[in-house]
Formats: structure tokens, sequence, C-alpha cells
């Protein structure tokens, strides 16, 4: 009785391990599967660490430049035309500066637009005391409006720099009337131009400043200009010329010595 106890013990012990181990292996391949979804939700790699779901990554943005922060922001800065000649009574020209201020906004992560106006205006009043009698002269400034348009390409950026391609156009006219003592005297200037420049838009990102923006480049430029005065009384002259060549940006070092080519992005 005791040895058939005993074998029927042992056997009842066999069927419910041949039952219970599959459980078992189960769970220890939902245990398995469990750490291997863990593992795999967050990684690191060289560039830092990435998720492949989870909702408290750290990992950057794709793209994650200081040039792709302001797709579809508008930048405000100095845009790289100031002057144009006005004709002078009697033969000759002068200079007058109109720098060219706008904005620039960034259609996409390729492509922009650029669109400037400078304005210069001013004069003077001499009065000249002769024998109790008052004399007054006026010495009027050009009034000078120039027109800037521009189509910048980004073909290349990396975190801080972007290597860019501008096609652009300038367009100014300028205005002066000038007392003589035969009478008023018309002098005015008409300029335009088309070309293009390649260079760099630096951001200052590296500083925690990357809504600041320098540019620097080379171009090439078609310029026509047109001088021109006349007094009314039959006297006129008129000099027009065109011209091809190179052109030269400000450049980035000049923030210490001169006009800053700058944009700022809001």
């Amino acid at each position: 009785m005791r040895r058939s106890t005993l074998f029927t013990t042992l056997g009842t012990c066999a069927v419910s391990l041949s039952l219970t181990c599959p459980a078992l292996a189960q769970d220890d391949e939902d245990s398995s599967a469990s750490a291997e979804a863990s593992g795999s939700a967050s990684y690191s790699t060289s560039d830092g660490p990435r998720s492949s779901g989870s909702a408290t990554s750290t990992g950057a943005a794709p793209g994650g430049t200081d040039h792709s922060r302001f797709v579809g922001t508008f930048g405000i800065g100095y845009l790289g035309y100031r002057t144009m000649g006005v004709g002078v009574a009697g033969g000759g020209e002068t200079t007058v500066e109109a720098p060219v201020v706008g904005v620039r906004y960034w259609l996409n992560s390729g492509m922009g637009v650029d669109a400037g106006l400078g304005i210069a205006t001013g004069g003077s009043s001499t009065t000249t005391e002769t024998g109790g009698m008052d004399m007054d002269v006026d010495a009027p400034d050009p009034l000078a409006v120039i027109i800037h348009g521009g189509l910048p390409f980004a073909l290349k950026s990396s975190e801080h720099f972007v290597f860019e391609v501008v096609p652009e156009f300038n367009f100014g006219w300028a205005v002066n009337t000038v007392e003589a003592p035969g009478g008023d005297v018309d002098e005015g200037g008409v300029h335009f131009d088309l070309g293009a420049r390649a260079g760099a838009e630096i951001h200052f990102g590296f500083i925690d400043i990357p809504e600041l923006a320098l540019q620097a480049g080379l171009g090439l430029r078609f310029a026509w200009e047109r001088v021109s005065w006349d007094d009314g009384n039959g006297n006129s002259q008129k000099t027009s010329r065109t011209r091809l060549a190179t052109a030269v940006g400000d450049n980035p070092w000049n923030i210490l010595t001169a006009n800053v080519a700058a944009l700022y992005y809001f």
C-alpha cells in the first residue's frame, strides 16, 4: 500500500509539472519581450539620445539649424545698396546716400523674398544780414528713393551658417530743385541695376543670439544710370552710362568698423 501510494503521488506531481511549466515559460517570454520593448524605447547614438516613440524624447528636431528656426518669420535689416548719382547745374554730379532697409521672409527652408526701401532728403537754409537787410539762401538736398527686391536661395546650411545665392534688383530715383540767379534749376538722377550675389549668412546662435545674422558675399551686377539738370532757359544736360562689374558686400567684421550688413529675425 505504501509503495502504491508513493507511485500515485509521483504521477500526480509529474502531471502537475507538465501543466504548469508551459505557463512559466510563457511568463518568461513575456518578461523578455517586455524588457526588449523597454530597451528599444530609448537608445543613444553618436548624435545624442533619441527615441523610437517615447513622448519624453530629448533628441533634436530634424533640421535643427539656426536657419530652420526662422522659416516663416521676418528678418529686418540692411539689404545692401546705398548710393546713387544726381546731376549738378553747370555740369558734373553729386552722390546721395539712401541705404536700403527692408525685410527678408523665408517661404521655406530653401527660398525667401527680400523687399526694401531707402529714402534720403534734407537741406539747409542760410540767413545773411547786410546793411540791415536779411537775405535767405536755401540749399536743399536731393530727395532720393531706392527700391530693392530679391529672391534669396539657401543652397546649404549647417548649425549657424547658410550659403546663399540672391538674384536682386535696385531702382532709384532722385530729384532736386535749387535757386539760381536766372531761375530755379531742376536736377535729377535715375538708377537701375540687376544682378546676383553669393555668400554667407552667419547666425550668432553660437553665443545664444540666433536671431542676429550678418551677411557677406560677392556678386555680379549690370547697372544703368542717368544724371541730368535743366535750368528752364533752354540749357540742360543728360549723361547716361552703363556698367557691368563685380560687387563686394559688407564684411561681417565691419561690426567693429563700419555699417553692418545685418538682419534681425523675429
